[in-house]
């Protein structure tokens, strides 16, 4: 095979594989940036109080409290950094698209208050259009792992797409002035940001 060949393969299965999430990615941010289009956004919540899992350690600031208390509360989504309150208790939430857990810890570490916050299909797809990182269980993982993917299939579809272009293209100045033109507004951009912080 090649080397054109190649090229054409790999961009073309790049193209492939960011169609779905690129499609996705542009119906979840149309919901996020138009939420009135679709209509009310449903949110139920439940609450309960029970007492500090036996299995959680006593020490709130510790890196693995928040893991360890999702376990044994039997939640879901990623954790945020435990925050110590005013009042002394300790709150952590735990994400993962259309659900919110919160979880507040007494000050005496004699109890849990659990507010779990269930929403509708809107919630969800911001959610997902929203959600990164790594940590937050199976699903966050595979979704970051994709995530990752995904970007640098962009990369390399645009590399790709770029050398096709100056083999097949004879007069390459609109080109080169697209692609000029792109990295300039990019690094306006940036330089516009970093000078107004």
């Amino acid at each position: 095979m090649n080397a054109p060949s190649l090229i054409r393969r790999i961009h073309l299965a790049c193209a492939f594989l960011l169609l779905g999430f690129v499609l996705m990615y542009f119906i979840s941010g149309h919901v996020l940036s138009h939420g009135s289009w679709f209509g009310e956004a449903t949110e139920q919540t439940v609450r309960r109080t029970e007492p500090f899992p036996p299995g959680v350690s006593a020490q709130p600031n510790a890196a693995a409290f928040a893991s360890t208390l999702r376990e044994n509360l039997g939640l879901r989504g990623k954790a945020s950094a435990v925050q110590h309150r005013r009042d002394g208790t300790w709150r952590v939430t735990y994400f993962h698209p259309g659900h919110l857990t919160e979880v507040t810890v007494a000050a005496d570490l004699a109890s849990v208050t659990v507010e779990e916050k269930q929403f509708g299909w809107q919630r969800v797809l911001i959610g997902l259009h929203r959600l990164h990182g790594y940590g937050g269980g199976t699903f966050y993982d595979v979704w970051a792992f994709l995530f990752d993917l995904v970007s640098a299939s962009m990369i390399v579809f645009a590399v790709t797409g770029v050398l096709l272009w100056h083999r097949m293209t004879r007069d390459r100045r609109p080109g080169w002035i697209v692609l000029a033109t792109g990295f300039a507004l990019t690094a306006s951009t940036l330089t516009f940001l970093l000078v107004r912080r």
